[in-house]
């Protein structure tokens, strides 16, 4: 496991529904997805590290706000650790909220995600895939 410390001053951060990323000083591209920060990807050599930081923070500020929310929305249900799990579920079962509480609740003594915590996910999903459809265009995971 990597520490964040190690690869000089943090540029940026980035939240994902099933992970967060981090652009480092030294060129190193740093993830978590809940077991650590791991070494994700490098920049090449000769691209500026900074202009990279800030034209992907552009790109990704550039999304439509429900998928802000729906991330928002997942951060705060379950921590990052069971972010995939929970996910996967909802991708699965979007129109089911029941189904996906049962789903990601199944294996674990302790209840993991309310149910309202599931319909609200699960609605935020099917918001953030109609805006795909109309817009017939293909919006990063």
């Amino acid at each position: 496991m990597a520490r964040l410390k190690s690869h000089g001053i943090e540029l940026d951060r980035r939240e994902y529904p099933t992970y967060r990323v981090a652009v480092m000083s030294d060129g190193n591209i740093m993830r978590d997805s809940g077991s650590g920060w791991k070494l994700w990807r490098k920049i090449k050599p000769g691209v500026d590290i900074n202009k990279y930081a800030q034209e992907s923070r552009a790109k990704y500020d550039s999304h439509p706000a429900v998928i802000d929310a729906y991330i928002k929305a997942i951060k705060e249900a379950v921590s990052i650790q069971y972010r995939a799990i929970l996910h996967r579920a909802v991708q699965l079962m979007p129109t089911d909220p029941d189904g996906v509480f049962s789903e990601v609740n199944e294996f674990h003594f302790d209840s993991i995600v309310d149910l309202s915590d599931c319909v609200t996910l699960c609605r935020l999903y099917q918001e953030w895939q109609r805006l795909v459809s109309s817009n017939d265009q293909e919006i990063a995971e």
